[in-house]
């Protein structure tokens, strides 16, 4: 009796421990909770301002392949509210190419050249966010975070591209349409400022096309502020341009070859002397030389100054002086010359030009005091120096220069001159009768010289 009694104590002492065992695990299951996926922690944070307008602009991308007329407006309005110090939701002219490419021919008209105004000439300071990412493609910083380089991007130059190729047609689907009149009067006015000569492409053709069709708006719409603006820096300086070079001719002033402006150059070469000259004077030296040209038009004014060494000889044949060894005479010329602009193209230049210079010799302070002898029998000498320092004379001379241009910088501006960095090479003749105290000499010398030129305005 006691085993039985012992038997049912341990079994039912079990039986609760399962209970007690089965209500831990149930309780702890269901304080539990499945932990998220790594997708659904990155969806459930907030997505950034910037990440949305890249989102946004991929779909737009993806809507305007589609030609899904209602959703690219969907986009382009979502965006429009999108623009911050961070990020530009559009840049350039990437809107009006939009609507461009929708066939909204009004409405892309208006942005298009309302941002080529930001763009170029006459352009106002940007004051809104999205003025200033409009215009900020022109900064030499302009590949910043603000500015999205994608696929939106890409295709929307490419459109560009294509359409700038066949602007004839494009103005022909533009008047068939159903747009205002005023439109189809402004497109071929406007266009060939938006695709081709806003871009640096000034050829004949388009600019004769320009002035035609610009001047019959501006004439019936003198009050459009498009228009005026399009007459002053467009319309008016190419007119000016074509009537003072015809269009027959090819000379280059076109090119603003021939203008006014102002330069520098320095000038370094070796000279050889001829005739009496090179009996009293080694025949080879150095020179140097500073020139400030200044062209109008074809004619060309250069005031200079050149200098050099000259090694003496002791030749008592010629001239009595006794020269030391290896001495030097300093010759120096001051003078201007003219030159005409014989030919040039967009990289080289000839220039030949006749001048007058005074020129004068002098001992390095650093020399000995040379003498010379008065008269032989009696061997009567005088200080050389004050003789020489004290004699000028007149020296002609006559050459040409060539300029190859290394650098360019040409300006919209007719009257704008061509400014440049460029190589100078330059020959000089130059005839000299001088009567250095203690003998007259003539003679030639012959300078070739080279150096670096620069024109400035």
């Amino acid at each position: 009796m006691r085993k039985i009694f012992l038997f049912l104590l341990l079994f039912t002492a079990s039986l609760l421990a399962q209970e007690d065992s089965t209500v831990e695990i149930s309780s702890a299951s269901s304080d539990s909770v499945s932990p998220l996926s790594v997708e659904q922690e990155i969806l459930a944070e907030p997505v950034p301002a910037t990440e949305m307008v890249r989102r946004a602009r991929t779909l737009l991308l993806r809507a305007l392949q589609e030609k899904d007329k209602e959703r690219v407006t969907r986009f382009v309005h979502f965006l429009d509210g999108q623009y911050s110090d961070n990020v530009c939701s559009f840049s350039g002219m990437e809107k009006g190419l939009i609507f461009l490419h929708l066939g909204v021919y009004d409405t892309a008209l208006t942005l298009l050249v309302q941002e080529r105004r930001l763009l170029g000439s006459g352009s106002r300071r940007a004051e809104s966010r999205e003025e200033r990412c409009v215009a900020e493609v022109l900064n030499t910083n302009w590949k910043t975070a603000s500015i999205i380089q994608d696929e939106l991007f890409l295709y929307l130059n490419q459109f560009y591209a294509r359409q700038s190729q066949k602007q004839d047609s494009l103005v022909s689907v533009i008047q068939e349409s159903t747009v205002d009149v005023f439109f189809k009067e402004a497109a071929p006015a406007f266009l060939p400022v938006i695709f081709t000569i806003s871009w640096g492409n000034a050829e004949d053709r388009a600019i004769r096309h320009l002035l035609h069709s610009g001047t019959a708006f501006v004439q019936k719409y003198p009050m459009d502020e498009n228009g005026r603006w399009l007459e002053r820096y467009f319309l008016e300086p190419f007119e000016k341009r074509f009537q003072k070079t015809p269009s027959t001719t090819q000379d280059p002033i076109q090119n603003h070859l021939y203008g006014k402006s102002v330069g520098f150059e320095f000038l370094s070469g070796i000279g050889f002397l001829t005739g009496d000259l090179k009996d009293e004077f080694h025949h080879r030296f150095w020179d140097y030389a500073f020139a400030v040209p200044i062209q109008i038009y074809r004619v060309v004014f250069t005031p200079f100054i050149s200098f050099g060494w000259i090694e003496t000889r002791n030749n008592r044949k010629f001239s009595d002086v006794l020269w030391e060894k290896d001495s030097e005479l300093l010759v120096y010329e001051g003078g201007v010359s003219v030159g005409v602009v014989a030919w040039d193209s967009r990289y080289i230049k000839l220039e030949p030009f006749v001048g007058i210079a005074t020129a004068s010799a002098s001992l390095p302070e650093n020399s000995y005091d040379y003498y010379y002898y008065a008269n032989k029998p009696n061997n009567n000498y005088h200080l050389l120096r004050d003789h020489i320092e004290t004699n000028n004379s007149l020296a002609f001379l006559a050459g040409i220069a060539g300029e190859v241009r290394l650098v360019t910088i040409c300006r919209r501006d007719v009257e704008a001159p061509l400014n440049s960095i460029s190589l100078r090479v330059k020959y000089t003749a130059s005839f000299l009768d001088h009567d250095f105290g203690y003998q007259k000499m003539e003679g030639l010398s012959h300078k070739v010289q080279a150096g670096v030129g620069f024109f400035i305005w």
